[in-house]
C-alpha cells in the first residue's frame, strides 16, 4: 500500500516535502521549495529592549549641555577651585544662595555625568570636590572651556540646528542664516555681546591648541629663526 506525505519544512519559509512510502521503503523523496524571505529582521526581544533605551539619549540629548551651562552659570566649578577640602552641599546652596533641593538634583546629575566626584566628609556627610573634567569648566583655569561651553549652548547658537533640514534640502545657504537672517560674523558685528562670547570661546580654544602646536611642532619653530613673530602671534591670542 502507498502513502503520501507531506510535510512542511518550517514557518519561515514557504517549502513542502513529499515523501512517497510503500511498506517500509521510501520510494520517492523529492521536494518543491518556494522561499520568501521576509524583507523586515526579525527583532529579538533584547534587541527591542535596547532600542527603547536608547532611544530616551535622543529625547534628552540636550540635557547634558544644559545642566553644565547650569554649573558654569552658578560658578559651582569656581567656589571648588577657591576651596582646599570638599564642600557639602549646604556650603555649596549659602555661597549660590539657592535652594538645597534644586542644587542637589544638579549636583546629582553632575556626579553621575562623572563631572564632580563626592567625597565623605563625616559619617552623615558628604562633599564635592574637582574632577580632571570639571577643572576645564573653571572661569580661570589654564585650560577652561567655560566659555566655549556658554558660546555653544547659547540660544542663538543652538537655533540654528533646528535648521539643519532646511540646509539639507538647499532651502538656505547656511543654517546659521535661516535661523538669523545674516551670516554668523555679520551677526556678530551688530551683536557686540554674542560677539564677546565667540572672542572668549576662541580665546579658549587657543589656549589648547597653540600649545599643542608648539610642544608638537618645537623643532619646525626652531628652524625659522624668528621666535619674536611666534612670541607676537602667542601674545595676542593669550591677550
Amino acid at each position: 500500500m502507498t502513502h503520501a506525505i507531506i510535510t512542511s519544512l518550517n514557518k519561515c519559509h514557504d517549502a513542502w516535502f513529499f515523501f512517497l512510502f510503500k511498506g517500509n521503503q521510501i520510494l520517492i523523496l523529492f521536494h518543491s521549495i518556494k522561499i520568501v524571505m521576509s524583507k523586515q529582521k526579525i527583532i529579538s526581544k533584547e534587541e527591542e529592549a535596547t532600542a527603547q533605551q536608547e532611544i530616551w539619549i535622543y529625547v534628552f540629548g540636550f540635557t547634558p549641555m544644559a545642566v553644565i551651562k547650569c554649573a558654569i552659570e552658578l560658578r559651582i566649578p569656581d567656589l571648588l577651585d577657591n576651596r582646599d577640602t570638599p564642600i557639602t552641599l549646604t556650603e555649596l546652596a549659602t555661597n549660590i544662595e539657592c535652594s538645597i533641593p534644586l542644587l542637589h538634583r544638579i549636583m546629582r546629575f553632575l556626579v553621575q555625568y562623572k563631572i564632580f566626584q563626592e567625597t565623605p566628609v563625616s559619617e552623615t556627610c558628604f562633599g564635592y570636590v574637582h574632577t580632571p573634567l570639571s577643572q576645564l569648566l573653571t572661569t580661570r583655569g589654564k585650560y577652561s572651556m567655560a566659555d566655549f561651553v556658554l558660546l555653544e549652548s547659547s540660544p542663538i547658537m543652538l537655533a540654528p540646528w533646528h535648521k539643519l533640514s532646511a540646509r539639507v534640502l538647499g532651502k538656505e545657504e547656511s543654517a546659521f542664516g535661516a535661523a538669523h537672517g545674516d551670516d554668523i560674523w555679520r551677526f556678530a558685528e551688530a551683536n557686540l555681546g554674542h560677539s564677546k562670547l565667540i572672542d572668549d570661546a576662541m580665546a579658549c580654544d587657543a589656549r589648547v591648541a597653540v600649545g599643542a602646536v608648539i610642544a608638537g611642532c618645537l623643532e619646525v619653530f626652531r628652524s625659522c629663526g624668528r621666535w619674536w613673530m611666534l612670541v607676537a602671534v602667542i601674545g595676542r591670542l593669550y591677550g
